[in-house]
């Protein structure tokens, strides 16, 4: 919401920015062995894969 998106806009994004840092944390780690703090740290990742791609919110 921060961003200026509308609250329900910016739930949607943040339900798929985590999602998507969870794929690439799996891709590092495995599903087995992935924690919270590894899903964290990609969320840059997550991101700049969104903003590189067409994906609108």
């Amino acid at each position: 919401m921060a961003q200026g998106y509308a609250a329900e806009k910016a739930a949607v994004f943040g339900v798929f920015l985590h999602g998507l840092a969870g794929d690439h944390a799996k891709k590092q780690y495995g599903a087995q062995s992935m924690t919270a703090t590894d899903i964290i740290s990609h969320l840059s990742d997550a991101y700049f894969t969104i903003s590189d791609s067409d994906i609108t919110f």
